[in-house]
């Protein structure tokens, strides 16, 4: 999910979060979309294989790289 809304997960949420609570509640819905330089700084939310669920705060990109934070549910 790569334009979340705000009201899902805001930037300062995901800086502050220090377990998985706020994952927890999340439902993921696959956009199909893909974000930009101009989606920079952003959040990804995402569901992997096994249901868990995470989310990526991306902080910068330049030509060779993608700098990110990246959050998982543990269990």
């Amino acid at each position: 999910m790569n334009f979340p809304s705000a009201e899902l997960m805001s930037q300062d949420q995901f800086d502050t979060m220090d377990d998985d609570e706020l994952l927890s509640g999340l439902t993921i819905n696959d956009d199909g979309e893909s974000f930009g330089n101009g989606n920079i700084p952003g959040m990804v939310l995402f569901q992997i294989s096994d249901g868990r669920i995470g989310a990526i705060k991306t902080r910068s990109i330049n030509a060779d790289r993608l700098l990110a934070d990246i959050k998982v549910q543990k269990y």
